[in-house]
């Protein structure tokens, strides 16, 4: 993706944020931001960047009886994760044990898609992205995602799952654990790449994805576990 700066309102919309919300971030530097003259600019890489680290290390508890209202809506008219994820993109044994062995079979799992142009490109935006900040959460999941969009990356927006028949040490989780479910994000567009790490961390932590996909032992299993943890964070946003 090229250099792009946006307004604070444009910022906010694809951050799905309120502009005063924002704007207290940006005067406080809490958010990565320019000003000139009398406006906030923000860098699109930046802000997705910030955003997704924000997302991923979130330590605020989270219940699994009730949604907020502002993330409702999102969920509703969003992209069901079952949309971006086939059955034959799941690995049910991924190998490796180091955190590059497992960033080079999610990418030969990614080629399964059919929606690569270069998987060593990929696997270069993926490396990238760990050496900046690792995208291992809390409960032993990590979201591997390139470090910047790239239209020249994949000719789609998907997912990828897979686990490992073992905890391995892939960044350093607040909790300290070992991760082993692995939810590889590609997103074409940036407000579609937010939105797919909104849904699986939803996912993830108000349904019992985790627990169900440990529990699957083939590709099949894995997407009815999906399919049923999609179904699940719908009825509780209906609510």
């Amino acid at each position: 993706m090229a250099y792009q700066l946006l307004s604070l309102e444009k910022t906010a919309e694809l951050l799905q944020m309120d502009c005063k919300t924002l704007r207290s971030l940006a005067v406080a530097a809490e958010i990565p931001c320019v000003l000139q003259g009398n406006r906030y600019l923000f860098d699109a890489d930046a802000v997705q960047n910030w955003y997704s680290h924000r997302l991923l290390h979130n330590d605020k508890p989270e219940k699994r009886d009730s949604l907020p209202a502002s993330v409702i809506e999102d969920l509703l008219e969003g992209t069901p994760i079952t949309s971006l994820c086939r059955q034959e993109s799941m690995h049910p044994s991924l190998p490796g044990r180091s955190r590059s062995a497992i960033l080079k079979a999610l990418t030969e799992l990614a080629e399964t898609t059919g929606l690569l142009y270069d998987p060593k490109d990929l696997y270069e935006g993926l490396r990238q992205r760990e050496e900046e900040y690792s995208t291992a959460m809390n409960g032993g999941i990590a979201m591997p995602h390139p470090l910047v969009r790239d239209d020249f990356l994949f000719e789609d927006s998907f997912v990828c799952i897979a686990k490992t028949p073992r905890p391995v040490f892939f960044g350093q989780a607040d909790d300290g654990q070992g991760t082993d479910l692995f939810f590889l994000i590609c997103g074409l567009e940036s407000f579609q790449h937010l939105q797919t790490l909104s849904r699986v961390s939803l996912l993830c932590s108000r349904t019992s994805l985790p627990e169900d996909l440990r529990a699957a032992e083939t590709p099949a299993e894995m997407y009815a576990a999906l399919q049923n943890a999609e179904n699940a964070l719908l009825a509780l946003a209906q609510r």
